[in-house]
């Protein structure tokens, strides 16, 4: 614990082979998820709409990540400043959803119909992207854009995140068992949930 900071389990992302691109139609695979999530860990920071510089305030510390195999993303422990993050806190102690946001950069980025690597955003774009994104080709393949070997550099709080799954769900305190993700909804939905017994692949 750190003094100051309440630590929350969040969503920070989800890999593409599991629950598909994004809202801004970017695609990060599990290869890369497994490898590279600890960069949350090493850049640390956590922002707000995502204002980073480094003269803008920072509302708390990502202390530590890990790739969920059964999930197929990636989840972050980040302690939040008491005071900054009062409301959103409070939002989580009553159960509200309180939505997060990455940053990455990497080398290039790969349009998923051509296979163009684009090293310099806007200018070596091809004909694809941008005036085609989301669009489903002949061979039912979308257009979107794949972000290989990703650094991520931070993560925010945001009104609405890029990433469908991306939320704050679970205060921790000191004396918290962590809970696998099934177990927390069978907490939720105790009286009204189901799960037949199916061996996971």
């Amino acid at each position: 614990k750190t003094a100051g900071q309440s630590d929350v389990l969040i969503i920070a992302l989800g890999a593409d082979e599991w629950t598909g691109k994004n809202r801004n139609l970017d695609a990060f695979l599990e290869q890369d998820c497994i490898k590279k999530h600890s960069t949350f860990v090493e850049s640390g920071r956590v922002h707000k709409n995502h204002k980073n510089k480094p003269t803008d305030p920072v509302f708390g510390k990502v202390k530590a990540s890990a790739y969920n195999h059964k999930m197929g993303r990636i989840e972050l422990i980040v302690g939040l400043d008491n005071e900054k993050c009062a409301a959103e806190l409070e939002d989580l102690e009553r159960g509200k959803p309180v939505s997060f946001s990455m940053g990455s950069k990497q080398k290039y980025d790969v349009c998923t119909w051509c296979g163009h690597k684009s090293y310099n955003g806007t200018k070596d774009r091809c004909d694809h992207i941008p005036s085609q994104l989301g669009e489903i080709n002949k061979h039912g393949s979308m257009c979107a854009m794949v972000n290989p070997d990703p650094n991520w550099f931070e993560i925010s709080i945001v009104k609405r995140g890029a990433d469908r799954i991306a939320f704050g769900f679970s205060k921790l305190s000191t004396s918290d068992k962590l809970k696998t993700s099934s177990a927390h909804i069978i907490d939720l939905y105790r009286n009204d949930l189901y799960i037949p017994e199916i061996p996971l692949i």
